[in-house]
């Protein structure tokens, strides 16, 4: 278990600690470690609902760092940020060269929303590969169906989670 080593560097404990400083009035969703986390877990039951096996260590990973790039206030492109750090933070994990090329590509590509239904298709679909399933785990990660702050989020109604979903 590699994304272990991941909890427990230095680094990536000072950015996490930020970001959760820089949110902590924040109304909507929050970017802390149960965000990575809901993004691992739903992104693995969608990949094995759809019959494929996935590494753990490259699923909770990407999702450790997807947002780290976070840390940094008014950022437009966190995503690239989040890269640059990954490729700092996962070697001394023991992740490899392949491993962290598939890592930054997930990061690089996890931004965008769909709507419920574009989902509900996807899924029906079965032939999500793990970027697109992990893109769609961050999505559905959100909870607006509870969420106080929803009526005043800018995401569109139709891309809101009404439902749990995964």
């Amino acid at each position: 278990m590699k994304y272990q080593k991941i909890l427990e560097n230095e680094e990536y404990k000072k950015y996490l600690e930020k970001i959760c400083y820089l949110e902590k009035d924040r109304i909507y969703c929050k970017h802390d470690l149960i965000h990575s986390l809901d993004v691992a877990r739903i992104c693995t039951i969608m990949m094995y609902e759809q019959g494929k096996a996935v590494s753990r260590d490259i699923v909770y990973a990407s999702a450790l760092l997807h947002d780290i790039g976070r840390f940094k206030e008014n950022t437009e492109n966190h995503e690239a940020l989040s890269v640059d750090i990954a490729k700092n933070i996962l070697p001394v994990c023991g992740y490899t060269n392949s491993e962290i090329s598939d890592i930054v590509e997930i990061i690089s590509f996890h931004r965008g929303n769909y709507s419920i239904k574009q989902i509900d298709e996807l899924v029906m679909l079965g032939k999500l590969d793990l970027k697109e399933s992990f893109r769609i785990a961050d999505q559905l990660s959100r909870n607006c169906f509870c969420c106080k702050a929803s009526s005043s989020c800018k995401w569109k109604e139709e891309n809101k989670s009404t439902n749990i979903m995964m």
